[in-house]
């Protein structure tokens, strides 16, 4: 997906360094990097904040960086979302930031002489986090023999301002099934598209914030052991509501990885 305006490219363009002075910046969470974009959960919480982080190198004891924000759609000027003072080693100082985005937001620091200067000295590069739909969902059953049944209620959590969007997405559900006439077997390593019947239902309105479906699934087990596992998803929409990673992330592929971390 495209993400980038031309107008937010210039609202946060960052220059570089300043004589000797340089800022550099870097962001992580506790899920795991996609493609190399760190992203959060909406509302999941030890994994809904990311850190920016990193270090100013040339600095002098009294200098202020200073981070700020330009959440999506990037329309609006960055605005300061955090400072700190620095207390170089030698000429390098580091710094952290604590962020709960709520969509995906572009992130830069910016270095100043002191607390009262309005001038930067120096600006850092740019760097996003993205934000993803937090997703709970009910508990399965034991399967009934010979045919398994399964009814999921899903409740999935995404801002206000993209609820409409999200809402009215396509849904895809995945079945892994794995047989034997001996013991149980290893838990399925992929999981195809429509397989078991699946079935998701239309999504409903619970909340502001808040939408529930509906995911069931139908599929022989005979007299075999058996594994199973499954999962949903939607297509991510970055670059139209903040929800998401920019571009195409397995969710609507004939088949997924079982262990895949974000579908999308």
């Amino acid at each position: 997906m495209v993400v980038a305006a031309v107008v937010a490219g210039i609202l946060l363009a960052g220059s570089g360094s300043h004589g000797t002075e340089s800022v550099a910046i870097a962001t992580k969470s506790s899920l795991t990097p996609v493609s190399g974009y760190t992203y959060v959960g909406f509302q999941a919480g030890k994994d809904a904040s990311a850190q920016i982080n990193g270090q100013v190198k040339g600095a002098t004891t009294g200098e202020v960086a200073e981070l700020y924000a330009q959440p999506f759609p990037y329309k609006n000027a960055p605005t300061q979302a955090g400072a700190v003072i620095l207390h170089p080693v030698g000429k390098t100082a580091k710094y952290a930031f604590q962020v709960t985005p709520s969509l995906a937001t572009r992130y830069k620091v910016e270095l100043f002489q002191s607390s009262t200067a309005r001038t930067p000295l120096v600006s850092s590069a740019v760097s996003t986090v993205y934000v993803g739909y937090y997703s709970t969902s009910g508990n399965g059953q034991t399967c009934s023999r010979p045919v398994c049944h399964e009814t999921f209620p899903v409740q999935i959590f995404v801002p206000a301002s993209a609820l409409s969007t999200e809402i009215s997405k396509h849904w895809y559900a995945y079945l892994g099934l794995s047989l034997s006439t001996g013991k149980e077997p290893a838990s399925p390593k992929w999981q195809q598209l429509g397989t078991g019947d699946a079935d998701v239902t239309a999504a409903h309105r619970i909340s502001a914030t808040e939408f529930g479906l509906t995911v069931t699934f139908s599929f022989r087990v005979g007299d075999d052991a058996y594994s199973w596992n499954w999962s949903a998803c939607s297509q991510g929409t970055e670059a139209e509501d903040g929800i998401g990673l920019p571009g195409h992330h397995a969710c609507g592929d004939q088949r997924v990885l079982a262990s895949d971390p974000y579908l999308s």
